[in-house]
């Protein structure tokens, strides 16, 4: 299977509050959005490329089904569905999984596919030999723009993340739970990487751990203003990657997380992608997957 990205055109304004942190002003500037859109081209999905095709498998044909799969169009190819807004991924390279990544993907419309991000995950997790949960953000996190209130989006601010927080670690702790049953694997480690506005909600995750993970990563997305008050004991070791190509505003806030995680003393990496704009690619989950020690 090639490389694959994900690369998305900014149409957020600082003046709206921009796309990540909205309550941090102009010092996110358009951090964490991505709406987008995909043409015809050589680029991937969302790049110019078309929808891509990933042969796979929704259900492991091997494995008993106590509980039949979630028919969803949210679950792309190589996905089967938990529930209507959660899917999961077990690699053909290791069919019995003890470790897991959740990815957070950046905002999308409603009537968007997400096949092009479970790509990305799906071409990672059968480099790392790690299964893989994508859940769906919720309407009425990004409200900041009301053009973008029926988008589904993650928490990026102090109240929004304390008001949901909890409820989202809660589905994926059931959502791991329905998995670990339904494909009788056990998973002991557990990781949580986020892609632009996802990013920037698993950067909460991670620092302050609302979802206990061993490891976290943010690409295109970072912190502008962190409270380490509210650090968690844990200190998960942190990978943090951002385009040459993307926005100062973006550029800037990933840096600022990686300074802080450093003067902090808490494991992490800091990717500067040279040719790369606000994009994600399955390198950036392989990387932060050896970081983390899979």
């Amino acid at each position: 299977m090639g490389s694959v990205r994900i690369a998305v055109l900014l149409l957020c304004s600082t003046a709206a509050g921009g796309c990540g942190e909205p309550s941090a002003g102009t010092a996110t500037g358009s951090g964490g959005g991505d709406n987008w859109t995909a043409g015809v081209g050589s680029g991937g999905y969302g790049a110019g490329g078309a929808t891509p095709s990933l042969t796979g498998h929704r259900w492991p044909t091997h494995m008993p089904q106590p509980w039949q799969p979630v028919d969803t169009a949210w679950c792309s190819d190589g996905w089967f569905g938990l529930d209507e807004h959660t899917c999961a991924y077990l690699p053909a390279s290791n069919q019995a999984p003890n470790a897991v990544v959740v990815f957070l993907h950046g905002m999308m419309p409603p009537d968007a596919s997400a096949a092009g991000q479970q790509q990305v995950v799906a071409q990672a997790a059968e480099t790392l030999g790690v299964a893989a949960l994508f859940p769906r953000g919720r309407p009425g996190l990004c409200a900041w723009d009301k053009s973008v209130l029926d988008q589904y989006c993650w928490p990026t601010s102090r109240d929004v993340v304390d008001a949901h927080a909890p409820s989202f670690a809660a589905e994926w702790d059931a959502s791991l739970g329905l998995m670990q049953q339904a494909l009788n694997v056990a998973i002991t480690r557990r990781y949580v990487l986020g892609f632009s506005n996802g990013g920037y909600f698993a950067s909460y995750i991670g620092l302050e751990g609302w979802w206990p993970a061993d490891g976290f990563g943010v690409v295109a997305a970072g912190r502008s203003y962190v409270d380490a008050t509210l650090l968690s004991q844990a200190s998960p070791p942190g990978y943090i990657a951002v385009g040459a190509l993307d926005g100062k505003p973006v550029q800037n806030s990933a840096q600022n997380l990686a300074y802080f995680l450093s003067q902090q003393g808490w494991p992490n990496q800091f990717v500067l992608h040279p040719m790369r704009g606000h994009e994600v690619w399955p390198d950036d989950i392989e990387v932060a997957g050896a970081l983390w020690g899979l």
